[in-house]
């Protein structure tokens, strides 16, 4: 059983020798790990019905004397595993994300983040006992639809901690990447119902300003930066063709690089919609369909710190901050805590994430080595951290800097 740690731990002056202690934990759990992660991805769960994977990793953070909260924010599959052994220092959180792609399964690895971040914690907790501070896992649901860690990000999930740890599987082993802000803005257009064949001229047709406004936004693409996208469906057109709809509505997925840009592409949609209705004479209103996905906020002392690990464990490492064309609720998180959001090569670059190629490699024996390593490297990571009230005031100043110009 592990020690109850009530006391408050020694100063530890060999970080060295504990990163070689947490390699070898992570090496001793590789079979249970790799069993744990194969389990996930033979039985993909969508989003917010993960219930399968969430019995697998609680059972080996209780086995391993973690108290476990379920249910965290609200969240059926959500929870937190808290090492017993707590005390005055910092308060470090592994991040795990465990829900599937409909048709595809895991397509986006996440049995893989699963994988490393139960790996890293388990390995941090068989010393935790002699380090200052706290250590946890979080289990993060549906982050491929519901932003689920948005959800808890408002429910105050992470306040009180000093940072946050994931690594997404992708084609590089590298820190965070610069992912784009979204908004999910939804637009309904009201207008009148008539028959539409023998008094159209009563009629006021929605859907007609709902395509004036995609012919709008189409000729407004070709004046985005490179990075920035828009992309909508019809979610709501009418329902009989001889009837001239009165309700319409339209989704757009908003994306930019940052804050700033994204509002003033929101603001031009929402003209394209305000010209689309008044050609048409409908009314128009807007709302969101979804949780607004923020920029990640970077924290160069802990990126730095992840990667110096990644390429003590002999691994090539890409030091250079990608453009992602992509969102991701963790950069909500990044914004209320310290995050490291790295990655951990599985497959070459010419494969990309959500195809039946990615979750085929999230299976493979190269992904599991990805996956060992990457529990390595967060292991590494901690540890440094725990051991260094240098790291620690580092992070944090640049956190507050960071905060305090706002969302970069």
């Amino acid at each position: 059983m592990i020690d109850s740690g009530k006391h408050r731990p020694k100063q530890v002056q060999d970080p060295g020798n504990l990163k070689r202690q947490v390699r070898e934990a992570v090496d001793r759990l590789s079979e249970p790990l790799i069993s744990l992660s194969r389990q996930i991805h033979n039985t993909p769960e969508l989003s917010l019905a993960e219930h399968e994977a969430v019995r697998l990793i609680a059972r080996m953070m209780q086995q391993a004397g973690f108290e476990l909260v379920h249910r965290v924010a609200g969240l059926e599959t959500a929870f937190r595993a808290i090492h017993p052994a707590r005390s005055h220092g910092p308060a470090i959180a592994f991040l795990a994300e465990y829900d599937a792609l409909p048709g595809i399964g895991h397509a986006c690895g996440h049995n893989i983040i699963a994988g490393m971040a139960v790996g890293a914690t388990l390995a941090v907790g068989t010393l935790k006992d002699r380090l200052s501070g706290t250590v946890q896992l979080i289990g993060c649901p549906a982050e491929e639809k519901e932003g689920g860690k948005i959800i808890m990000v408002e429910k105050g999930v992470f306040d009180g901690l000093d940072g946050v740890m994931m690594i997404h599987p992708d084609s590089k082993n590298a820190g965070s990447k610069n992912y784009l802000t979204l908004v999910p803005l939804e637009i309904t257009f009201k207008g009148k119902a008539s028959h539409a064949s023998a008094a159209p001229e009563l009629g006021v047709n929605a859907l007609s300003a709902v395509i004036q406004t995609f012919n709008s936004i189409n000729a407004l693409r070709e004046h985005l930066t490179p990075e920035a996208s828009i992309h909508g469906i019809i979610s709501q057109g009418g329902e009989r063709t001889n009837i001239t709809p009165e309700l319409a509505q339209c989704r757009f997925s908003i994306r930019a690089p940052g804050v700033a840009y994204r509002d003033e592409l929101v603001t031009k949609v929402k003209n394209c919609a305000k010209g689309a209705a008044l050609a048409i004479g409908c009314e128009v209103g807007f709302g969101h369909f979804d949780r607004v996905y923020e920029p990640m906020r970077f924290n160069p002392p802990l990126e730095r710190a992840f990667l110096g690990n990644l390429e003590s464990l002999g691994l090539e490492v890409s030091r250079t901050i990608e453009q992602s064309r992509g969102s991701t609720d963790a950069a909500n998180v990044s914004q209320v805590v310290p995050t490291l959001h790295g990655s951990v090569a599985i497959v070459p670059q010419e494969i990309k994430s959500h195809t039946v190629e990615f979750a085929e490699a999230a299976f493979s024996d190269t992904g599991m080595q990805a996956m060992i390593h990457g529990a390595k490297a967060l292991a590494m990571t901690a540890v440094d951290v725990f051991c260094s009230e240098e790291l620690q005031k580092e992070i944090k100043q640049c956190f507050q800097t960071a905060k305090g110009g706002g969302a970069q």
